[in-house]
């Protein structure tokens, strides 16, 4: 082997022992990756196991959180620092009448005004000792008015950063109303009493004053035409203060019902035509119409007091006829749901003032010029002893209408 031939044997020996171990080095590089790959692979599959288990809670938390603010009674808004809406219960809506969609990202302050400064969720962030817990007005949805209790909390991120206000309301309308009516009715109840004693002490001195004016009637000549005329004046008087007193009476004293099963049909044809002939005495032009409507069966019996139910309906149709000066309708439509019938008297004359629709039902409030303003109070208590409801709505100069809702 020549000198050149033995350099050439060393050089390819050291390549291939220089390539065999960077083959090695590269192996074990290798090896350790795949060991460290495995290793990361496995703590990869671990976290997102624990991300997925971790959403998986955090879902749950926020659905648990969802159904209880969707469960609860008051209302629950939250505003952002801007004063923008970014959440809001189904509570809230039902009190305010607004749908979910009509409120979110939308201003607070565009939707709900106020007139203290107090009454803006945003106030507590400038105050934070102050959190409500008072009443105040809020306009709700077609402007109407609603008292609420409202409370203000500061709301804030996990990191402890202030992102909002949650606002919680508590309807009180409903309460209001009860304490209102409560309240009138101690006051009803005591000028009842009042009432009903005086009542029975007038009985007695009227009695003697229509006996003495029959008997002076009696006393006078046929000719006496003037002194006549006088005392079958002072017997009408009498006559429409007796009429007071009894209806007085009948208002003040526990009315007590004997209810029957009755055909609700027949029934209601007698009311219609007996109201027809007060009509025709009246001497005016005035149609009534009784409808049924599909779903109020031939033989349709209710369990009513039927005298007492007569007495409600033509007091109503003879307030209507009363209405209505010459010519006009009144229309009798009767349907019913799963629990009630309800009957609408509405008339062609529309004459009660809006502003007098919540005085129509209080004793001797009457528009009237002979009206002893119990008519319609004596009405709404028996409707109320039957577990009923009666109502009003006018259109000025249009109609008037009564519904009586009655369980069945």
């Amino acid at each position: 082997m020549n000198k050149e031939d033995s350099i050439k044997q060393q050089f390819e020996e050291f390549l291939t022992s220089f390539f065999d171990q960077k083959v090695k080095e590269l192996k074990t590089a290798y090896d350790k990756l795949q060991k460290e790959f495995k290793k990361i692979s496995f703590e990869l599959e671990r976290k997102n196991k624990q991300l997925e288990k971790s959403l998986i809670e955090n879902k749950n938390i926020t659905t648990r959180l969802n159904n209880i603010l969707e469960n609860i009674n008051n209302g629950v808004i939250l505003i952002d620092t801007e004063g923008k809406i970014i959440q809001v219960n189904s509570a809230f809506c039902k009190i305010t009448g607004y749908k979910k969609k009509e409120l979110l990202d939308k201003k607070y302050e565009d939707i709900f005004q106020y007139n203290d400064e107090k009454e803006y969720p945003l106030y507590i962030l400038k105050n934070p000792s102050f959190k409500g817990d008072k009443e105040k007005v809020i306009k709700v949805k077609r402007n109407e008015k609603k008292v609420v209790l409202y409370h203000y909390s500061i709301l804030k991120n996990a990191k402890k950063d202030v992102i909002g206000v949650i606002e919680t309301i508590t309807d009180l309308t409903k309460i209001k109303e009860m304490e209102k009516t409560l309240i009138q009715n101690q006051t009803l109840s005591a000028l009842g009493q009042m009432a009903a004693t005086v009542a029975h002490e007038i009985r007695n001195p009227l009695a003697a004053i229509g006996g003495f004016a029959s008997l002076l009637d009696k006393s006078l000549d046929d000719s006496m035409t003037y002194q006549k005329g006088l005392i079958s004046k002072i017997t009408r008087a009498i006559n429409d203060l007796n009429k007071i007193v009894s209806n007085l009476l009948l208002y003040t004293r526990s009315i007590s019902l004997s209810l029957k099963d009755v055909n609700l049909i027949d029934f209601l044809n007698e009311i219609k035509d007996f109201s027809q002939i007060i009509v025709e005495n009246k001497e005016k032009d005035i149609k009534i119409i009784l409808k049924f409507s599909k779903n109020i069966k031939e033989k349709h019996m209710v369990t009513i007091d039927p005298e007492k139910i007569q007495q409600v309906l033509l007091n109503l149709i003879q307030n209507a006829i009363d209405a209505i000066e010459t010519k006009g309708k009144i229309e009798i439509s009767v349907n019913r749901n799963k629990y009630h019938i309800i009957i609408k008297i509405k008339d062609s004359a529309g004459r009660i003032d809006p502003e007098n629709i919540e005085k129509i039902f209080t004793p001797f409030f009457t528009t009237k010029e002979h009206g002893t303003g119990l008519g319609l109070a004596i009405s709404k208590k028996i409707i109320e002893l039957h577990g009923g409801e009666i109502k009003v709505q006018v259109k000025p100069s249009v109609y008037t209408e009564f519904i009586i809702t009655l369980p069945q």
